[in-house]
């Protein structure tokens, strides 16, 4: 029932951005590189993480996201996790350009745990965050600063809280 209401917000994401691209260009065709370090809580746990994530514009408003994270438990344990995501993002793109973007997003999540015994689980999630276009504004920069804060639903029973500060590269 969880995974069915986030696919829905998921489709009124897209709904919504395909009747708002009215002839706006917004970021319509630019691709993002980015990099981040983020600081998470789950549960009892707390882990430090490694992003990479790829993403694609297909229209002014809203992004196409893939990610490879890497968790390493920072409480002492040997606990270390890969994981994968597939999401969306709906950026708030001002009518004149700016060098700062807000946006929301959702997306799926999977994970895989090694702590001497493999186990793996599947969440999804919602963000929230704002990029910050350095040397010019989001039409004509080719690198911006992020911060932002995932929830993630049930991983491995607890729910995850992240805060992320990254780097990108638009092209």
């Amino acid at each position: 029932m969880k995974r069915t209401i986030v696919a829905l917000l998921c489709a009124i994401l897209l709904i919504g951005a395909v009747v708002a691209a009215s002839g706006q260009d917004g970021l319509l065709g630019r691709k993002e590189a980015a990099f981040s370090v983020a600081w998470a809580d789950i549960g009892d746990t707390k882990t430090t993480m490694a992003n990479v994530r790829y993403g694609t514009f297909f229209t002014p408003q809203v992004e196409a996201l893939v990610g490879v994270t890497y968790n390493k438990a920072s409480d002492g344990t040997s606990e270390t996790a890969w994981g994968a995501s597939l999401g969306a993002a709906w950026h708030f793109v001002p009518a004149t350009a700016s060098s700062t973007v807000p946006y929301i997003g959702a997306g799926f999540n999977y994970l895989k745990v090694s702590d001497g015994v493999s186990d793996s689980d599947t969440s999804y999630g919602i963000f929230g965050g704002a990029k910050f276009f350095l040397g010019g504004d989001y039409t004509t920069s080719k690198s911006a600063v992020f911060v932002q804060f995932d929830w993630v639903n049930d991983v491995f029973g607890d729910n995850m809280k992240t805060l992320s500060v990254g780097i990108s590269t638009w092209f």
